[in-house]
């Protein structure tokens, strides 16, 4: 399995600073990928989910990275200009020789579409054709397109990104559809904040919706290592033997990649500390594949 850390672009801890220290500490500690959330405007009720801009966050952390996977989860693909998310998404990619991967999702907050004017009832057949938009600017010499919001002809888009077509493109979201535009438009699921035996369901679904193709799992959790760790917040949370058994759970159930988002912690220090505990304690068992 391989494992990456949430940067704390949001949180507690959440500054450019923390950002740095622990990208860089997540790079040496031999973490696989650092990951970046997103929301832009959100009601004051969901203050919790304010955080620094995603594409700049990752395009800051590839200049002081060299090997780790950059990665969004989940980029709320239907809220953004489909051209210009293209363009910042290929940029971090060339600024990052090819290290990102672009996690997706139709999202969940009603308000914040309604901030940014797009139409949350239709958001998962705008997610469809913004992810259509993406691939013809990333793959075509002089890319055209005509859809249902978006058309244009004859263009150019330059530089393409770094990975030959566009880096992958994962999805988020527990729903059938979610699944199933894995399955079928995405190189990959990513579920969040559930139990072995949820992810494990919808891996079958993935698997027989893909018609043999290769899928990518990718499961996001709340982590927090120790005896008092509350289980409300974090679903991956307990002592560390706890924790290296229910991260085999998770490897059975189908998952390739675990993202640690370490929420609750209010400093850079207490999250290097539950970093290094994974990686002295979890890694041993857990890494490689």
């Amino acid at each position: 399995m391989k494992f990456g850390v949430f940067l704390p672009s949001h949180g507690p801890a959440k500054s450019p600073d923390a950002v740095r220290q622990v990208a860089v500490a997540a790079e040496q500690t031999g973490f696989d990928s650092l990951w970046a959330a997103d929301h832009v405007l959100v009601h004051a009720r969901y203050s919790d989910f304010c955080m620094i801009e995603t594409f700049v966050t990752l395009g800051y952390v590839a200049a002081v990275t060299e090997r780790v996977t950059l990665g969004t989860t989940v980029l709320v693909l239907p809220q953004r200009d489909p051209i210009l998310a293209a363009k910042q998404a290929a940029a971090v990619d060339q600024y990052s020789n090819g290290r990102l991967i672009l996690g997706i999702g139709v999202g969940w907050m009603e308000d914040e579409y309604r901030f940014l004017r797009s139409d949350f009832g239709k958001r998962g057949r705008i997610m469809d054709e913004w992810m259509d938009v993406m691939q013809v600017l990333w793959s075509e010499d002089r890319p055209s397109f005509s859809g249902e919001w978006i058309n244009f002809e004859e263009s150019s888009f330059e530089p393409k990104p770094a990975q030959v077509g566009g880096p992958p493109l994962t999805i988020g979201g527990l729903s059938d559809a979610a699944i199933r535009r894995a399955a079928t438009k995405g190189d990959g699921w990513q579920p969040i904040h559930v139990e072995p035996e949820v992810v494990a369901a919808g891996v079958a679904k993935l698997r027989a919706w893909s018609n043999g193709a290769a899928k990518t799992v990718i499961y996001h959790c709340r982590t927090e290592v120790g005896e008092g760790a509350d289980r409300e917040v974090s679903s991956m949370s307990g002592p560390i033997s706890a924790i290296i058994d229910r991260i085999g759970r998770f490897a059975e159930a189908g998952v390739e990649h675990m993202l640690f988002d370490f929420y609750t912690c209010a400093t850079t220090g207490a999250i290097q500390s539950q970093m290094e505990t994974i990686a002295s304690e979890v890694f041993p068992v857990h890494q490689g594949g």
